[in-house]
């Protein structure tokens, strides 16, 4: 501030202004309200300048021209005063200046004016744009701000600089901004970002100097761009070196404490998973299992996702599986045990779900035995009844020409006897000696004759039971079973059109008709023993010779052409009088087929307990090959066990697609958790270099052990392997937010850097 002469109407008026117009202002705003100074009375009153100046402010013109100032200058009314010695009091700084540079230096004024400054600073662009920048009428004037900002400085008030950029950098137009800004993906990006965003703020920001104003914010706007583009590069860099640091830190002492273990640890599912990381940490929580009591590894819960042609992750997670377990033979060993086990339980649940699993005897044997024991009397009472014709009619046929042949001999011996007894009657009646009439045997022949004739009687009783036998056979629907009935059959299938055409065909029933034909007797019957075995064996024996080498389709043909003459078989031995035959055949087929299911699921446990050969333990191409091998036919599975064979197949194909992935990923994994070279200078250094191997040695053994227990976790705990990923995306999380929070807010720190200007 400085006192002016102002002269008004011919009177001389003297006011405090910062400038001569405000003087001037300020004066003609209280004429004829002021009273005229006497300069001259008081030169001879010689007072003293503190009395002058007193007297001076005390005068009315001063406190109006103070007045007045408060339109625009707040602190300028309290230049003196009790109140503004007071207010001076309170707000400290420089005693020598002006209680209102000092109001303008304290630190909430400061703040607002930082806090104030772009819309100011715009204020003053629109007007120096418009022609009015130096106006004295224009309240954001070049001169007016510069010499707000020299109150400021002259108020000597400590710490008024740090609160204007503090008001700078917290600027609600700032922090308007910074809602809304959203950094770039890269550091060019974000380089070219900030640039922008500080060539902004410099632009914007009021100049505080008097001087060339176009110059200055020029130089404002090229200092706020270069700050700018500084600023994000300085965080990266910052970044950057924190990022070597911690790599550093997690190879060379992380590793040797639990906690930075798991820290370490689950950064590396993170990193491998990549973008499917949270999925991935879903998926283990809670791992399934087609099997029961199958412990899926946490590269199997994930082979079993869906796949991605988008997405990364699949491979490397289950690479890095792959290439932690390399040193972990034994639990890999263990691992693949248990689940080999729950598979092989998995496919004896068959045998066990028919009521056949017994710790003592194999369960096939037991079905074996039961099927024998109920099965065999109907089948033996069965064919007894079809040979009672046929075998047991000749058998009483010869009987009974025996007996007819015991009847006449007794009948003759009857009637002799009766004769000799009736003659030496006679003879002894007409007086003839004894030694001519025998009458002395006439008692002995009588008896004789009574001794006959109750034999005959016998005899007759014998020959008509037999007879009656013979007669019942009939009646009662026993014929013989003649091999014609069977052979018959045959011709007729070998004369069919069509049939005959083919060889095969020729050739499997010629064979079988050969064979009924040889064992019938001289009257064309066969015994129903005979038939059977038959049936059972030389039927089969010959098709499957017959058709060694030839295609799936054939075969089937054949067997049934084998089923009809089969069918033939029965139908002769029930026709014969084999009743209980197809009851029999009912029965057997019902228990053969629960022996069925149960070779069926040996056969396919066969192919996991073998040694550990592509061709046979775990192997998903040998148990497939099994199971669509027609010789096994599944299909005959009752739908509960073929279940359980498909749940096997499941898993094992899972399992497969776990192998082909880790050896796609096994090479990105170790990219992408391998730990950092050690960058250190002078490499050529001895002692450096010495350093260097020996800081190398340290970090691999840690990572030894992290990696023993990553095979560990993935191997038998994926709920654990969820558990750490989950707490390492959360730091990572926290981390990123951290530093894109920063990224979002530094331009408040550019807005603060850039504002100051050119000071």
């Amino acid at each position: 501030m400085k006192t002016y002469e102002v002269d008004i109407g011919g009177k001389t008026y003297e006011v405090d202004a910062p400038d001569e117009a405000t003087a001037w202002k300020w004066a003609n705003a209280t004429h004829g309200k002021a009273r005229p100074l006497d300069l001259q009375g008081m030169q001879r009153q010689a007072l003293s300048r503190e009395q002058l100046r007193q007297q001076v402010e005390a005068d009315p013109i001063s406190r109006g021209a103070r007045a007045a100032s408060q339109e625009t200058v707040v602190g300028d009314l309290l230049g003196g005063g009790p109140v503004a010695q007071g207010v001076g009091r309170f707000i400290g700084g420089d005693p020598a200046a002006t209680t209102a540079s000092r109001i303008a230096s304290s630190l909430p004024v400061s703040t607002a004016l930082g806090a104030s400054a772009i819309p100011r600073g715009v204020a003053q662009l629109a007007g120096n744009i418009a022609g009015f920048g130096e106006s004295e009428n224009n309240p954001f004037s070049n001169q007016r701000t510069a010499q707000i900002e020299q109150m400021r400085q002259q108020g000597g008030v400590g710490g008024s600089g740090l609160a204007k950029f503090a008001g700078e950098v917290m600027s609600p137009v700032g922090l308007a901004a910074a809602k809304s800004f959203t950094p770039a993906a890269t550091w060019y990006g974000r380089a070219a970002q900030g640039s922008g965003i500080g060539g902004a703020y410099g632009a914007a920001a009021p100049v505080e100097t008097e001087g060339n104003y176009w110059g200055d914010k020029i130089t404002q706007a090229n200092v706020g761009s270069a700050v700018g583009a500084a600023i994000p590069l300085s965080l990266d860099a910052g970044a950057a070196l924190g990022r070597g640091g911690r790599h550093i830190y997690r190879g060379a002492i992380e590793p040797f404490f639990q906690r930075g273990r798991d820290a370490a640890e689950g950064r590396d599912y993170v990193a491998v998973a990549r973008d499917r990381a949270r999925e991935f940490a879903d998926a283990l929580r809670n791992p399934q299992s087609a099997v029961a009591g199958y412990k899926p590894t946490a590269g199997e819960v994930i082979a079993a996702l869906p796949k991605s042609t988008t997405q990364g992750g699949q491979a490397e997670f289950i690479g890095q599986q792959a290439n932690v377990s390399r040193t972990a033979g034994s639990t890999v060993d263990a691992v693949n045990n248990q689940q080999k086990n729950a598979l092989i339980n998995e496919l004896r649940g068959i045998t066990s779900r028919e009521g056949f699993d017994n710790p003592v005897m194999p369960a096939i044997r037991a079905a074996e035995l039961e099927r024998e024991a109920i099965t065999a009397p109907m089948r033996e009472t069965a064919l007894a009844n079809a040979n009672l014709a046929g075998v047991k009619a000749p058998e009483l046929q010869g009987r009974l020409a025996r007996q007819n042949e015991a009847l006449v001999s007794a009948l003759q011996d009857t009637g002799k006897f009766q004769a000799f007894g009736a003659q030496s009657a006679n003879r002894a009646s007409q007086g003839k000696p004894g030694f001519i009439s025998n009458a002395d045997r006439a008692a002995e022949a009588q008896s004789a004759a009574t001794d006959t004739a109750g034999i005959l009687a016998n005899r007759k009783a014998q020959t008509g039971l037999t007879q009656f036998q013979l007669d019942s056979l009939a009646a009662h629907g026993q014929f013989p079973l003649e091999a014609n009935r069977v052979v018959g059959a045959i011709d007729a299938m070998l004369a069919k059109p069509g049939d005959r055409a083919v060889t095969l065909n020729q050739q499997i029933l010629g064979k079988v008709r050969e064979k009924i034909a040889s064992l019938a007797n001289k009257d064309g019957v066969i015994d129903a023993r005979d038939l059977y075995a038959i049936r059972k064996t030389d039927i089969g024996d010959v098709v499957a010779t017959l058709t060694k080498d030839m295609d799936a389709a054939t075969r089937n043909r054949a067997g049934s052409l084998v089923n009809s003459i089969k069918s033939d078989i029965d139908n002769a031995i029930e026709s014969a009088g084999g009743t209980g035959w197809k009851d029999y055949l009912a029965t057997y087929k019902d228990k053969a087929k629960n022996i069925e299911q149960m070779q069926i699921g040996q056969a396919l446990e066969s192919k996991l307990a073998g040694p550990a050969t592509a061709g046979s333990q775990m192997s998903p191409s040998a148990y497939s090959s099994a199971l669509t091998d027609p010789a096994m036919n599944v299909n005959r599975l009752k739908p509960q066990n073929l279940e359980a064979t498909r749940n096997v197949e499941s898993v094992l194909a899972n399992r497969g697609e776990a192998e082909r992935l880790a050896m796609l990923g096994k090479e990105k994994a170790s990219k992408l958790t391998g730990t950092p070279e050690i960058q250190l200078p002078n490499l050529l250094n001895q002692k450096v270099a010495i350093g260097k191997a020996l800081l190398r040695t340290v970090m691999g053994k840690g990572t030894e052990r992290m990696d023993e227990e990553m095979a560990r976790d993935m191997l038998t705990n994926p709920q654990r392997v969820s558990q750490l990923m989950a707490e390492a995306l959360r730091r990572a999380d926290s981390m990123e937010k951290r530093v894109q929070l920063i990224r979002k807010y530094s331009p408040l720190l550019t807005q603060g850097i850039a504002t100051e200007g050119v000071q």
